[in-house]
């Protein structure tokens, strides 16, 4: 895979979390993942495997919490042809008009994938 391909790959998944997040779509965010993945909420959280980060998010997805999230920076980094460790921040605001609760705004950064 070219580094320009592998580049737009993982910005493309980047732009997919974020599309799922503020969607509340478990099952789009559980699709951008590997069965064997470790993720770690904001809740400092853990999860092992496909299945229970999508089922941690849908339970999360559930109740009334909304979320807007941005990210400021992506960075991409090719590891091999087929491994690349990508960084990115983001931006967290209060989500106007929200119906329900909303987390407060903050920046942040990914853990890397």
């Amino acid at each position: 895979m070219s580094e320009t391909t592998m580049e737009q790959a993982a910005r493309g998944l980047v732009a997919g979390f974020r599309e799922a997040i503020v969607a509340k779509d478990a099952a789009a965010l559980g699709a951008l993942l590997t069965d064997g993945c470790e993720f770690v909420n904001i809740a400092a959280m853990r999860w092992s495997g496909r299945e229970a980060v999508t089922a941690g998010h849908a339970k999360m997805f559930a109740g009334p919490l909304q979320i807007l999230l941005d990210f400021t920076r992506v960075d991409v980094r090719a590891l091999r042809d087929d491994v690349a460790l990508v960084n990115a921040s983001w931006k967290r605001d209060a989500v106007p008009h929200a119906v329900g609760p909303s987390l407060p705004p903050a920046p942040g950064s990914s853990p890397s994938w």
